[in-house]
């Protein structure tokens, strides 16, 4: 059977622009791997290397890659943009793990900290929980976070995700397997029509 087609459809927010990277994006996904004031906040925030000066030519490679996992159905980005000035402020992904009965994926989502704090993540992640439930046929979405991540765990509580209990030893990090603690958004619990598996 062939694959089904997904179309990962942009959207807005009042204050953002939630679509794929486009080749003149380059400059703002640059800058903000790269800026002078860029500082590790806590141990979950993203680690750059300091020497790392990223090129057009791997920006290039990540824009195929993610129409790749579009392609396929199975991965799905949105870079978040602010809309008046088009500063790149995070992203965020759903990444499909099982089709047929379960209809299940994985939501992640990265803010750049110079933005923490003013609501961007949970503007962004709310309206894609709707996206992604209505529009790539999912039935649930799992956010699977380190149990010591109290910021990215406040966020899935501000945003209705029910908790359902903790993975042991589900992730390896910093040299050992690492507790997460997952949080569920389904079609149900938002009250959206229910789904029909597909084949």
């Amino acid at each position: 059977m062939a694959q089904p087609t997904y179309k990962r459809r942009s959207f807005r927010t009042p204050r953002l622009n939630l679509r794929p990277y486009q080749e003149g994006d380059f400059s703002t996904w640059q800058e903000a791997l790269t800026h002078a004031k860029y500082k590790r906040r806590n141990q979950y925030d993203r680690e750059i290397p300091e020497d790392w000066n990223p090129t057009r030519a791997e920006f290039r490679k990540i824009i195929r890659k993610h129409r790749a996992g579009e392609r396929l159905g199975t991965h799905f980005v949105w870079p978040i943009f602010l809309k008046h000035s088009g500063q790149l402020v995070g992203v965020c992904d759903v990444l499909v793990l099982h089709r047929g009965n379960l209809q299940v994926a994985n939501l992640g989502y990265l803010i750049d900290n110079r933005f923490w704090g003013q609501g961007y993540a949970s503007e962004a992640i709310r309206a894609l929980i709707h996206h992604a439930l209505l529009n790539l046929d999912l039935n649930r979405l799992e956010a699977v976070i380190d149990i010591g991540n109290l910021r990215s765990i406040g966020l899935a509580k501000k945003l209705g995700l029910r908790r359902e209990g903790i993975r042991r030893h589900f992730y390896f990090q910093d040299g050992a397997w690492a507790d997460q603690v997952v949080y569920v958004a389904d079609r149900a619990a938002f009250k959206l029509r229910p789904l029909l598996p597909k084949e």
